[in-house]
């Protein structure tokens, strides 16, 4: 009598049944949701290529945009493939599987609330409303860019002048006699605001017209001769720029307040000693931080205060 034997495909295609009947979903549900390609019998749906493609999108940067749906479904069909040979040697009986599938099963459950619940929560009237209030409160600035030489002296100071006005080469003179760290880069001090320079740099800077020079001034550094190289107005960003970003900050603390909210509502419990420990110095830690940043703006309010 010949032995009988299933060979390993076969034997796939045959225990698939088992994660077919798990996996299925209502009819309705299915009507809406098309198979798009199958494996060994199982039916790989849309929904299930929409889920891997926000799983691993992300990852896929390098990769042409025509190129990733096609990685995404090899990427379905390795999964299922694995999912069925772990069926066949019957890995989904043992513990190790039923604590991952409960991990797994507490994810899903938490990204669904997420999806159906909570994102709806966030309108785009919600979206556009605070861009609205933000971009009322933004100031419209201006920021410079500039190059400067700077010297210890104003001898030195007025000869450098002298010679930029009559065309020598700004950078070249900036790299041969400039003292300080931006030097090597032609005296090139990239974009500023008016704040974040002294105010009597700032005053010639912001005075001056594009490709003008201005100078010498003297500084608590030195004294500087000035390029400006470029201004820009600067005001809020457009809303579609920003649009995905607001989203994303307003959905953040929707889930912290209704986070907070449960936890009123729950008992949680903290069984590992270790973890109690750890929890308490953190908590300390935060204590202490939110202490004294509490008291250096009391501080700084008495201090606006006096001024006034």
């Amino acid at each position: 009598m010949k032995a009988s034997y299933t060979t390993p495909m076969k034997s796939l295609a045959l225990l698939a049944c088992a994660l077919l009947i798990s996996l299925a979903g209502p009819a309705e549900a299915q009507e809406s949701d098309p198979v798009v390609l199958t494996v060994n019998g199982q039916q790989i749906r849309a929904s299930e290529i929409a889920f891997a493609k926000d799983e691993i999108l992300p990852h896929l940067g390098g990769l042409p945009a025509k190129a990733r749906y096609p990685f995404i479904v090899d990427y379905l069909i390795e999964r299922h493939l694995l999912a069925q040979a772990a069926v066949r040697d019957k890995i989904n009986t043992t513990d190790a599987y039923r604590k991952r599938m409960r991990y797994y099963q507490v994810k899903a459950l938490r990204e669904a609330y997420f999806a159906s619940i909570l994102r709806p929560k966030v309108t785009d009237d919600m979206v556009r409303q605070t861009y609205e209030r933000e971009k009322s409160t933004s100031e419209v600035r201006k920021r410079a860019r500039a190059q400067h030489i700077i010297v210890p002296d104003q001898k030195k100071a007025d000869e450098l002048y002298a010679m930029v006005k009559k065309g020598e080469d700004f950078a070249k003179l900036a790299r041969e006699h400039s003292t300080d760290e931006v030097a090597a880069k032609g005296g090139d001090l990239g974009y500023f605001f008016a704040e974040e320079m002294v105010p009597e740099f700032s005053d010639v800077v912001f005075n001056l017209k594009k490709n003008e020079v201005g100078g010498p001034v003297k500084t608590k550094f030195g004294w500087h001769i000035v390029k400006l190289v470029d201004m820009q107005t600067v005001g809020p960003r457009k809303f579609e720029d920003v649009e995905e970003g607001i989203r994303a900050i307003l959905l953040r603390e929707l889930v912290q307040k209704e986070i907070a909210d449960y936890k009123k509502l729950s008992k949680i419990e903290y069984l590992d000693e270790d973890l109690i420990k750890l929890r308490a110095d953190v908590k300390k830690r935060v204590d202490e931080y939110n202490k004294k940043r509490d008291q250096a703006l009391k501080e700084q309010k008495q201090q606006e205060q006096q001024k006034n």
